[in-house]
């Protein structure tokens, strides 16, 4: 008596060939390859996790960076958007390097 059921089924020739290219690169059959498709598929979703609460449950964040956020919020700096954020650090950088400049143009 057989132990195993045969089953038969069609797919997209693209589809087809991206299935054959990974049983070959994966040293499977076809037969293997698909019942290791449907265990992966009856598998439970896998938890998305935002890295950024993760790693604050990990690392609470330092007084140091408290007191920046705080003092940002108090100058209003924390409403800044990236591209304003970005100007301000170019500037800063622009005036550091004039300064360099001027002094070792001594």
């Amino acid at each position: 008596m057989r132990t195993t059921k045969v089953y038969s089924m069609t797919m997209p020739p693209d589809l087809a060939k991206q299935a054959e290219a990974l049983a070959k690169k994966e040293n499977r059959t076809m037969s293997e390859l698909m019942r290791e498709a449907l265990r992966r598929y009856q598998q439970p979703p896998l938890m998305l996790v935002d890295l950024r609460d993760y790693i604050r449950q990990l690392a609470p964040t330092p007084a140091a960076f408290l007191a920046i956020r705080q003092e940002a919020k108090q100058q209003g700096a924390d409403k800044l958007t990236m591209a304003q954020i970005d100007q301000e650090v170019a500037a800063v950088r622009r005036a550091a390097a004039q300064k360099k400049t001027k002094r070792s143009g001594k």
